[in-house]
């Protein structure tokens, strides 16, 4: 085996693989193959926009972010905005919602039970809707 020449393929697989969390779940072998598929598919991809096929182009409007706060709820404001839990029409309904609802002096918790009550499954507080007054606009889009 020490003899073999390394393919194209199997350096992009040996990329993907050392990037890797080190304490994977998955078994060596399924970890290594997943690399292979996404090695096979990267290649896939490469060839389409090296024949014209595919244009690679770079996205146009806002975008979600890159990261997220897994130590936060899946709802949280922040893991809204983020490509692992996020929605840019969602946060753009939000976004909107929010610019018409502004906080009440008197009794900010009235706002909390509005905004609840018009986007059920969030149950966010007073801090929550604060973060996505912050961050939402950034993301949202407008139409």
């Amino acid at each position: 085996m020490a003899d073999e020449k390394m393919t194209e393929l199997d350096e992009i697989a040996l990329q993907i693989y050392a990037q890797r969390p080190s304490a994977s779940r998955i078994s060596g072998e399924s970890d290594a193959l997943d690399c292979y598929r996404r090695a096979d598919a990267f290649m896939a991809v490469r060839a389409k926009v090296r024949k014209g096929e595919l244009k690679a182009a770079k996205p146009t409007g806002p975008q979600l972010a890159d990261c997220s706060a897994p130590n936060l709820r899946k709802n949280h404001p922040l893991n809204l905005v983020s490509s692992r839990y996020g929605d840019l029409a969602r946060v753009s309904r939000i976004a909107q919602w929010l610019e018409a609802h502004p906080t009440p002096e008197r009794d900010p918790e009235e706002l909390v039970i509005a905004f609840n009550r018009e986007h059920g499954g969030l149950d966010w507080a007073l801090p929550e809707i604060s973060t996505a007054r912050l961050v939402f606009p950034t993301y949202a889009t407008k139409n």
